[in-house]
Formats: C-alpha cells, sequence, structure tokens
C-alpha cells in the first residue's frame, strides 16, 4: 500500500484552524440492569466532554484540540481538532438520576441503569 504525504505551506503556531466537525461511531449494548454505549472521541478527555441527558434525548459532545509545542516551528500539517458531536434517542426505563460516564483513550462510555420498574423481575407462581 502506497501513501502520499501531502504538506501545506508553513502555518504560523498562532493561525487559527478549522476544527472538523464528525459524527463519532457508537457501540450499543444492553446487560439485564443497564444498557451501555461505547463512542469513538480520539484526543478526547474528561475536561473536554459533555453529556447531557433532556427527556430521552441523550446528547454527547467532545473536542480535541491540537498542541502546539513550544520553541517548534511548524513545517506543515494535515491535522485538524475535531468536535463531536451524536445524539441518542433513550429507550424507556432508564434511571436518568444515575447515568455514569468516562473517557479512556479516546473512548466514552456510558452506563444507563435501568429504573427499578424496568428490570427484569422473576415473579412467583402460587397454587391458586
Amino acid at each position: 500500500m502506497s501513501t502520499n504525504a501531502v504538506c501545506e505551506p508553513n502555518v504560523s503556531q498562532t493561525e487559527e484552524v478549522r476544527a472538523i466537525q464528525v459524527t463519532p461511531h457508537a457501540d450499543a449494548w444492553e446487560t439485564e440492569d443497564a444498557f451501555h454505549l461505547a463512542i469513538e472521541m480520539p484526543g478526547v478527555d474528561e475536561s473536554h466532554a459533555d453529556v447531557v441527558l433532556e427527556k430521552d434525548i441523550l446528547t454527547v459532545t467532545g473536542e480535541a484540540t491540537l498542541s502546539h509545542y513550544e520553541g517548534l516551528q511548524a513545517l506543515g500539517g494535515g491535522y485538524r481538532p475535531r468536535k463531536y458531536r451524536r445524539a441518542f434517542r433513550l429507550p424507556e426505563g432508564i434511571d436518568g438520576q444515575q447515568l455514569d460516564a468516562s473517557v479512556r483513550n479516546g473512548v466514552l462510555t456510558l452506563k444507563m441503569p435501568k429504573s427499578t420498574e424496568a428490570l427484569r423481575r422473576k415473579i412467583t407462581v402460587r397454587p391458586a
């Protein structure tokens, strides 16, 4: 496989670079007691990630910024800062007060516990 590198003219470190808008990939799964989401947002840490739940809409945003290296002059560049945004309509039965979010290695993971009313429970059958 051949790769062609393209360098742009020197870019001043003070020059503002427009961010690329990205819809991140996500995986979702369900366990007995919760729903889970894993959302890919490379370059995003906990200080640049936001999770908002409004009614049944969960909105996830994040921003990966450029690093400037002191004393070095940029020779070119293709990397652009990224702004991630994705919204999900959540199923009924989620306990919105107990959502848990964490980020590691550019993956934001959400655990959304089911409400006690939505949990599966075994009903004892008794004689009539």
